[in-house]
């Protein structure tokens, strides 16, 4: 099936900044420290928060008091308030009263910081291994049910960073524990009719969150997400990772439905991108440079007509956006959205 490409409106925005991500991560016991003074969990921690950031879940100068911030991330306090000390080092957030942070108000002093962050953050056993069993679940390479003393021979790694990794897919709905050392992972996006009915859920719940009263468009999220689009568009396809891409596409979806201010919407949202993680690498890989170009320019459709207001159109551009991409067949090269 062939559809033309929408293009974008004419409107002028900022082109340059960087898209936020979204994931999650666990709790459990610290490990050796390996740099700047920070244990494993520590640096884990300043990972996720980072990964947040760059989601968009703060507005710049938004405040975010440390006690939330730790029940959010289910761990303790110490290991988030060390991660936040050395955010505040690099400049990304400064201290507010209160025990609580606050991101800076500049964007592109934002993006810088997240660079520095993440250079000096090292490479970290727990998302290793998280990106390996999101593959190796995608590809059939386990099983449904898995138990810890199957997956920590496969992954050649300690308990305790295996823990971690377990508990971080619970709480993001990937698996959930069973009597033992057992995990199951539940029902994901792995057949036609799994996919079908995501779809359908999705179309509910995002099309009903734009027609909320209530509704409120984050002007500065916008903005960032615009400029991820843009910066999608003019990238060269061989160089667009697939994680990005996902992140990107998360991000838009997200932010759509986190306006209406509905909780169980944006619980609901986060579930289904979730549940779409495990099959993002491969549906990546069959994506056509056409149709990265083509979603990039809907989504910016779409938010063009939140923020002028027209809600009924936007929701109307969305409905056909997610049906469209329901119906691509996967042999035809096409992929989720």
């Amino acid at each position: 099936m062939q559809m033309r490409r929408p293009q974008p409106g004419p409107v002028a925005h900022p082109t340059d900044q960087a898209v936020f991500s979204m994931v999650t991560m666990p709790e459990a016991e610290d490990d050796a420290a390996p740099q700047a003074g920070l244990s494993a969990l520590q640096i884990e921690v300043a990972r996720r928060i980072l990964e947040r950031i760059r989601d968009g879940r703060w507005a710049p100068g938004e405040r975010f008091p440390e006690l939330a911030l730790a029940k959010a991330l289910d761990v303790s306090r110490t290991p988030v308030r060390r991660a936040l000390e050395l955010l505040e080092r690099e400049g990304l957030i400064a201290q507010s009263p209160g025990r609580s942070f606050r991101l800076v108000e500049d964007p592109a002093a934002i993006t810088a910081a997240a660079a520095r962050v993440e250079a000096r953050l090292p490479a970290s056993d727990t998302e290793r291994v998280y990106q390996m069993i999101i593959a190796d679940k995608a590809q059939g390479r386990i099983a449904q049910d898995v138990s810890e003393a199957e997956l920590l021979p496969r992954y050649g790694v300690s308990h305790g960073t295996l823990r971690r990794v377990l508990i971080r897919l619970s709480t993001e709905g990937l698996v959930t524990r069973q009597p033992g050392h057992g995990w199951r992972f539940v029902d994901s996006l792995d057949d036609d009719d799994a996919v079908t009915e995501s779809y359908a859920f999705r179309i509910a719940i995002e099309c009903q969150a734009l027609a909320q009263p209530r509704y409120r468009v984050d002007t500065a999220r916008f903005a960032e997400l615009r400029a991820a689009h843009l910066k999608v568009l003019a990238a060269d396809r061989e160089t667009l990772d697939e994680r990005e891409w996902f992140r990107v596409n998360a991000a838009f979806h997200e932010t759509i439905v986190a306006g209406a201010g509905n909780r169980f919407f944006d619980q609901a949202i986060a579930q289904q991108n979730n549940l779409r993680r495990i099959q993002e690498r491969d549906e990546f890989r069959r994506l056509t440079p056409d149709r990265v170009v083509q979603s990039c320019c809907e989504h910016l459709a779409i938010l063009q007509a939140i923020e002028a207001g027209n809600r009924r159109l936007a929701a109307a551009l969305l409905r056909h956006h997610l049906s469209q991409a329901a119906e691509f067949p996967e042999d035809e090269g096409e992929s989720l959205f």
